[in-house]
């Protein structure tokens, strides 16, 4: 993580997280919603809330693969910094939207007020940002730490992952984003912990990372491909499906444009075309919007298995197909 050039672009980072994520899931769910009003979908039991729920689920932008390119191919550092700051933080803000909507979903849209939505705005930047200043606390607890743990070096590496661990778990526990926490744990000691740490330690921390890593991924994804032949989950909707392919296609496009003609206005360094249309094709879903479409209550969500169903595609069509062609502009470039 080049803390710098994160910390340089955060203002279009956190852009691109926050009002961007808002976009995705606002204008999936309404439009979703407006096609079910118009019958293009049939008979379903899908209410607004839900589908503003299931909107905020779709919005988890995961563009690993698209990361994994970029480093192939060596692209310029700022679009790297971009995509790769805007996936940091977008599952973060993905999940603290989701718990928003999944309380509102609970009240029932009778009980919603502008008292409600009011607190549940205030619930969102407390969650993120809350999460965020956690993160940055148990950082600098680790940084001052690690400056005593020389002489105990084969213990040493263990403080990383216990305190990483518990800046998630202390977050949880108080209701705030444990995601955002731990990302911003390691954003705050990872210069520090280089130094204070001996060498020999820190790349046993460094290799067990990328172990760890990598072994996530893989599981991750093996897991999504046993979950899909689960035949309880697979109700199938072809207008449902079909318009939130497209739809989140689309909206992905307009946000990344829209965002990036106001920034460039701003920026010392402009987005061109090309980088815009890199970062819009970049918007991948993955295995958190398959995890919180897991979590959904079947009580309160009766279509849960349709859900279910279209973010399994939705995962499979964006990153099988979108990398592969994204993977083969990339090579037609580079030669």
């Amino acid at each position: 993580m080049p803390n710098k050039l994160f910390f340089t672009n955060l203002g279009g980072i956190l852009v691109y997280a926050v009002i961007g994520t808002c976009w995705n899931a606002a204008s999936l769910g309404l439009s979703l919603w407006g096609c079910h009003q118009g019958g293009a979908m049939g008979d379903i039991d899908i209410g607004l809330l839900q589908y503003l729920l299931f909107g905020s689920l779709m919005a988890a932008v995961d563009p690993v693969a698209v990361i994994a390119v970029f480093e192939q191919v060596h692209v310029n550092e700022v679009l790297f910094i971009m995509v790769f700051g805007e996936s940091l933080l977008n599952d973060g803000v993905t999940v603290v939207l989701f718990n928003v909507f999944d309380a509102f979903v609970s009240l029932g849209g009778g009980a919603i007020d502008a008292k409600e939505i009011i607190k549940g705005i205030v619930s969102f930047f407390v969650v993120a940002f809350g999460g965020s200043l956690l993160g940055f606390v148990f950082g600098l607890l680790v940084s001052l730490l690690t400056r005593c743990t020389k002489n105990v070096q084969i213990i040493e590496p263990g403080f990383i992952f216990v305190l990483g661990y518990l800046a998630y778990l202390t977050a949880e526990m108080l209701s705030l984003s444990s995601i955002l926490s731990i990302v911003f744990c390691g954003i705050c000691c990872q210069k520090y912990i280089n130094l204070n740490m001996n060498e020999n330690s820190v790349q046993t921390v460094r290799y067990a990372m990328k172990v760890f890593a990598n072994g996530s991924e893989t599981i991750i994804f093996v897991f999504l491909g046993i979950s899909a032949i689960d035949k309880t989950i697979w109700v199938w909707n072809t207008g449902f499906i079909l318009l939130t392919l497209l739809f989140i296609f689309v909206y992905r496009f307009i946000g990344v444009f829209f965002l990036t003609w106001i920034l460039n206005k701003y920026r010392l360094v402009p987005l061109d075309f090309v980088e815009q249309l890199i970062m819009g094709y970049g918007g991948l879903r993955g295995a958190v919007a398959y995890g919180l479409a897991a979590m959904l209550d079947e009580a309160k969500i009766k279509e849960k298995n349709l859900m279910v169903c279209t973010t399994l595609i939705v995962v499979y069509f964006t990153v099988i197909l979108q990398v592969s062609a994204q993977s083969f502009m990339f090579g037609c470039c580079c030669l």
